[in-house]
This record gives C-alpha cells, sequence and structure tokens, in this order.
C-alpha cells in the first residue's frame, strides 16, 4: 500500500498507524469501480489551495491521505479534503501533475 501511494521509500515495514498495522486484519473494500477524476472537483481543490509544487500533495488532499504538510497547512479543515477518494489514487496524480506543470509549477 504504501508503495501505491509513494511512501514506500521510507524503509520501514509498518507505519504503526493504519488499520493493517493496529489489527493485522485485511480490511475488506466495497468491490465498487473506481470513478474518474472530476474536472468540477479537481478545479475546486485548485481553486481551495494555491500550492503548484507538490502535485503529490494535491492528489493525497483530494483522496484523504494525511501528511505532515497538510496538518501544518490545516488542509484537512477544508471541505476539498478527501472529496475524491472514490478515484484511482495514479489517476488523480496524473491530473494534479498536470494541472501543476500548466501553472508553473513542478509537478510531482
Amino acid at each position: 500500500m504504501a508503495e501505491y501511494f509513494g511512501d514506500a521509500e521510507r524503509g520501514k515495514k509498518e507505519c504503526g498507524n493504519c488499520t493493517w498495522c493496529e489489527t493485522h486484519v485485511q480490511v475488506v473494500l466495497p468491490d465498487e469501480p473506481a470513478q474518474p477524476p472530476d474536472p468540477v472537483k479537481v478545479k475546486r481543490v485548485l481553486d481551495a489551495v494555491g500550492i503548484r509544487d507538490d502535485a503529490r500533495m494535491l492528489a493525497k488532499l483530494a483522496f484523504g491521505i494525511k501528511s505532515p504538510r497538510m496538518g501544518a497547512l490545516k488542509l484537512y479543515s477544508l471541505d476539498v479534503f478527501e472529496s475524491m477518494n472514490v478515484c484511482e489514487f495514479p489517476e488523480l496524480l496524473k491530473v494534479f501533475t498536470e494541472a501543476c506543470e500548466r501553472d508553473g509549477g513542478v509537478g510531482e
């Protein structure tokens, strides 16, 4: 899972915070197909957060994954946090990377 979200390089075998690390019981997710990123919701995230140097952070914000930077910026209280959790994370990353590059940021 850490590799999927781009956190595998941290080298830890377990984070100690997620359901797996706390219970060692696999979470069974509903078998629903992922939805493509909604351009209206993407725009809402981009309008709410002016940051364009970290597409991965924007994708995590939209998906609902917390990070120290988002905590420091108090982004969890925004209504866009976890607003796109029905999408595939790599698709969100692609969309936000394109937006960051288009807006003069560095993308991922």
